[in-house]
């Protein structure tokens, strides 16, 4: 009976609340070629119904605490028949199952399953944004050496989400495992590079092929769906700012440091200089840019709407910058996660916890000396403390 419910609760509910469901081959895709995908690889099927189970676990919290922030394109249509600790028991287990089978599958990658494994990719993203973190130190991008930043509780085992993890080799969240996102956007990217279009998409996933481009942006994305507009010209242009000083000093020999090191932070800033331009981008198509006059106008290229895009084309390199817990990487990334919210994700009821989590451990790790220096330097950039205030934390005693 419980897989029963959680199928239907997967057409049903879970279903257009994913992949961008608003054109009718998408929400066909979803509701109907899953689920028969599934059939033909079990993997996919345990995946699916981990989702609806995390979609479950979501409503029943949130019904409990008479939460109003529910959107009402996630609600549940039918009444809840478990508890939300069973919901979530049956979550970890059919993920398990799901993750076990894509990793035996992903190990033999070939047009007869490859759309099988692009899809297993994209759902066990979503369930593990769903699960949320796997302790203090995951953010999300890798899980950082928390132990040496005033941390703990960290699955430090020398594993990372983008640098060193698997996907074939990688479980879900426990105790004793390592975050697993990425590697899991990484696999979406992977089945992109490996295999054409023509293959990747035929049979039950014709449909993503059919599916049409998402209309331009012709202005902010905050102005087209009426949501408050974020001022984060001044935090994020300091930042930058600061990085590119950061590199020059580097590059200049300026910074007094042993070669080896000058070369280290040349190479930390330039990585995150690309993640922070990315990230940018995807701010002013959301957000729009502040001219000098105060006009708010739309800069770049309508696809930066999509605030997953930012996680898709990350570097490994970032990755293992955040791991390292480099003070500019660390900002690049609290201000991202500032946009994994309901405004930025529409129907994103699976990112709920990831930005006050993310935030509030980056807080924690910037507030030592340096931490507090490089804000003090952003802050005299951009005159205004602003959203950086929210990022820095008293030291752990």
């Amino acid at each position: 009976m419980h897989q029963a419910e959680l199928l239907l609760h997967f057409t049903t509910t879970t279903a257009p609340t994913l992949g961008g469901c608003d054109c009718p081959h998408q929400l066909a895709f979803w509701t109907r070629n899953v689920p028969h995908i599934g059939l033909s690889h079990p993997f996919v099927l345990h995946l699916l119904l981990a989702a609806a189970s995390f979609h479950l676990a979501y409503l029943a919290k949130h019904h409990t605490t008479t939460d109003t922030a529910v959107d009402n394109a996630t609600a549940s249509a039918l009444p809840l028949r478990l508890m939300r600790v069973e919901y979530l028991a049956l979550a970890q287990q059919h993920l398990t199952a799901g993750v076990s089978g894509f990793s035996a599958q992903l190990a033999r990658p070939a047009p007869e399953n490859c759309g099988a494994l692009y899809l297993g990719a994209v759902l066990t993203c979503y369930c593990t944004f769903a699960d949320g973190p796997a302790g203090r130190d995951d953010l999300l991008v890798c899980t950082v050496k928390g132990e040496e930043h005033g941390g703990g509780g960290s699955h430090d085992d020398g594993s990372d989400r983008g640098e060193d993890a698997s996907p074939a080799t990688t479980g879900t969240s426990s105790s004793s495992s390592p975050a697993v996102s990425m590697p899991f956007v990484y696999g979406v990217r992977l089945m992109h590079e490996s295999f054409s279009p023509d293959v990747l998409f035929a049979g039950p996933m014709e449909p993503l092929a059919r599916a049409p481009r998402p209309p331009a942006l012709e202005e902010p994305v905050c102005v087209r769906d009426g949501f408050p507009r974020l001022e984060w010209e001044a935090q994020l242009d300091g930042l930058r700012e600061f990085v590119v000083a950061a590199r020059c000093a580097a590059s200049d020999g300026r910074d007094g440091a042993t070669p080896a090191s000058t070369e280290a932070t040349r190479a930390t800033a330039a990585v995150s200089l690309k993640a922070l331009d990315n990230l940018i981008g995807i701010y002013a198509a959301i957000y729009g840019r502040r001219g000098q006059n105060g006009e708010i106008t739309l800069v770049g290229p309508s696809e930066n709407q999509f605030v997953f895009g930012w996680l898709y084309r990350l570097e490994p390199e970032f990755a293992a910058c955040v791991r390292r817990c480099e003070p500019c990487a660390l900002l690049a990334l609290a201000h991202y996660a500032l946009l994994l919210k309901g405004d930025a994700v529409p129907r994103g009821w699976y990112v709920e916890g990831w930005k006050e989590h993310i935030v509030a451990r980056i807080g924690e790790l910037l507030g030592d000396a340096e931490g507090n220096l490089i804000m003090d330097q952003m802050k005299t950039k951009s005159q205004t403390g602003g959203l950086l205030d929210y990022f820095v934390a008293p030291k752990p005693q």
